[in-house]
């Protein structure tokens, strides 16, 4: 995917499913570079605006597990 996206930078479909392809593979930081890639070009981009949100509300929800976990004595 990332060849596509290197032959053709302004194919937001292609950068999207890239973003989405590393968010899978739990690589977060690529991820994040692509998703704002994608709405660096188009800000109004329902998808990627969508899969952002989910990305971020995991973000949260692995953080608030951690602090559940942690020993507060």
């Amino acid at each position: 995917m990332k060849v596509l996206v290197d032959k053709d930078p302004d194919n937001m479909v292609n950068t999207l499913n890239l973003a989405i392809l590393y968010d899978n593979a739990g690589k977060k930081e690529e991820a994040l570079k692509w998703y704002s890639a994608v709405l660096a070009k188009e800000p109004n981009n329902y998808d990627a605006n969508y899969n952002l949100a989910v990305f971020h509300f995991n973000t949260a929800v692995e953080i608030k597990k951690s602090v559940d976990n942690m020993d507060m004595k």
